[in-house]
């Protein structure tokens, strides 16, 4: 607990746990582990590049399983316009991001077991034109 002029401030000392990586390749270093959706990414010198597909994913198949709660992170080196978000499973969509920088958020997979993927995904309107590296998902244990 800390004491700044006269608020208290709680500070958690818990940290989670996380599991190991469970995806192939995050770094990019080639093109193996991932699938593209129509031509709407490309995998080169270490980075994946969204080439403004409508709703064009990157994705991973039988990573993520159902009411398993994942550390996602993700960065964003080049941005020109459009949003990405990380997708778990069917239903469960990050925040879209659209700027430079690194993306972490806890994403709890839904409850059906239809779709065991983890996914990039381009804006479904307008698409992302940008760089994507260093891609993570961890189970919180």
């Amino acid at each position: 607990m800390t004491r700044i002029k006269n608020k208290v401030i709680l500070f958690s000392k818990k940290r989670e746990r996380l599991g190991s990586e469970l995806l192939l390749n995050g770094g990019f270093d080639t093109d193996s582990g991932w699938t593209i959706t129509s031509s709407s990414w490309s995998i080169a010198n270490g980075i994946a590049t969204g080439l403004g597909v409508v709703g064009g994913q990157l994705y991973q198949t039988e990573r993520v399983f159902a009411l398993k709660k994942y550390v996602v992170t993700f960065e964003i080196t080049a941005y020109t316009s459009g949003t990405v978000q990380a997708k778990v499973g069917n239903l469960v969509f990050g925040t879209a991001r659209s700027a430079i920088g690194v993306y972490t958020e806890v994403l709890t997979r839904d409850s059906d077991n239809i779709n065991n993927s983890f996914h990039l995904r381009a804006n479904p309107s307008i698409g992302f034109v940008g760089s994507i590296d260093n891609v993570s998902v961890r189970e919180v244990l």
